[in-house]
């Protein structure tokens, strides 16, 4: 394992200047389109030297440099729990970078920038606190969810897969693959009184139910 993550970090700053230019082109050409793109040739190639390591390995990135002109990145095994500790293994053995800082598995945003988080479905925009839930904790010590979404008049199967991204940026991965059990969405009207959190709140109750706050990024 050490050797491939040896040999990725050699590539990675071998190239690393045109990684960066490339992620700054790729933000450049989907914020004025104002919509996704398929990632650019180098950022494919990265993909697959990650996927050398681990096959499930993929990254994520902040699409705006921190006040030190570096990107932030995430390498994520895609919420599967037991390629974490080559996740760890990798970015723990990261070398010193000019143009990123990388992180293992996704983690959690400020809450203040949680409030601004919407899901894209079938046309419609639904902003994350109009998501509410309730949530049991089952015998394995997770916790089960049900979410209502309030006025979606499309097919829940595509709010499931945005969701889990949402999650992880309301808890992290870690704690969305080890700590959250069954989840289960349904739609909400108006009228019901169902679901008397917020999507945004099951930070706290993951803290509660922690013990301690979780940190983000």
């Amino acid at each position: 394992m050490q050797e491939k993550c040896n040999e990725f970090w050699k590539w990675f700053t071998e190239n690393e200047d045109r990684l960066e230019m490339a992620i700054t082109e790729y933000i450049e050409i989907i914020t004025s389109s104002n919509q996704m793109e398929d990632y650019l040739p180098m950022m494919d190639k990265l993909t697959n030297r990650l996927k050398r390591v681990d096959k499930r390995f993929m990254f994520e990135f902040i699409a705006q440099k921190g006040k030190d002109g570096r990107y932030t990145m995430f390498i994520s095994p895609q919420g599967h729990a037991p390629s974490f500790e080559n996740t760890f293994n990798l970015v723990g053995l990261k070398p010193n970078l000019k143009h990123f800082h990388i992180h293992a598995l996704k983690q959690p945003e400020e809450k203040e920038i949680l409030r601004g988080l919407t899901l894209a479905c079938e046309g419609e925009h639904i902003k994350i606190g109009d998501i509410h839930f309730n949530y049991t904790e089952n015998e394995d010590g997770r916790l089960d969810l049900v979410f209502y979404v309030k006025n979606f008049k499309g097919n829940l199967e595509f709010v499931g897969g945005q969701l889990l991204h949402i999650l992880d940026k309301v808890i992290g991965e870690y704690y969305v693959a080890t700590k959250i059990g069954d989840i289960d969405i349904k739609k909400r009207s108006m009228s019901d009184r169902v679901g008397n959190l917020r999507l945004p709140q099951l930070r706290d109750v993951m803290e509660q139910h922690l013990g301690h706050a979780i940190q983000s990024n």
